[in-house]
């Protein structure tokens, strides 16, 4: 038997939402000499809100609970998790600090993309309009447009400009800076 459809082997074009996001990451790095940095990593834990069961709950509801199972739920595609990966902000010199700035979640396909975002980043972007904080982006211009906003928020720009300030107190900003202050002269 043959499948009577004719399959596209070549190399689809645009870019996967994580690629993008280090591309403008790389630009900013270089801004920020080296004191501070933006990354990306995967991630593994939940990147939604959910609710923790005490252990005597968990045991009461495995002991007693039934759990209806949809065989729909079986079927079809079976990811056993969609990529995720978190977005932070943090400095070598202070390794106690890390300032997360959103998660990225997204399918085998790419889009619809997620960005689960910072609440007050989020709020920045939507006037202080109590609105989700979770946007879903169907395609690469719009997730490209949505990663800039994000990143030219004053509160992002707070952040990193906090950083840099707590880096300067270090002492081993301070040997560091002095060296290289002697080193010119």
């Amino acid at each position: 038997m043959r499948i009577p459809t004719k399959f596209d082997f070549s190399t689809k074009s645009g870019e996967f939402p994580i690629d993008i996001i280090k591309e403008e990451i790389e630009g900013i790095n270089k801004q920020l000499k080296g004191i501070v940095k933006i990354s990306v990593e995967e991630y593994d834990g939940p990147v939604e809100s959910y609710d923790k069961m005490n252990a005597l709950a968990a045991l009461a509801s495995n002991l007693y609970g039934n759990t209806h199972v949809d065989i729909q739920d079986e079927l079809g595609e079976l990811v056993e998790e969609d990529f995720k990966y978190e977005i932070i902000i943090t400095s070598d010199y202070l390794e106690f600090y890390k300032y997360r700035l959103m998660f990225l979640r997204n399918g085998l396909s790419g889009y619809p993309a997620e960005i689960i975002l910072d609440k007050d980043v989020s709020d920045e972007i939507n006037k202080n309009v109590d609105e989700d904080y979770h946007y879903f982006i169907d395609s690469e211009s719009g997730f490209r447009a949505a990663i800039k906003s994000i990143f030219l928020t004053r509160r992002v720009s707070e952040v990193i400009q906090n950083i840099i300030y707590a880096v300067q107190r270090t002492e081993e900003y301070k040997k560091v800076n002095t060296k290289t202050k002697n080193n010119e002269t």
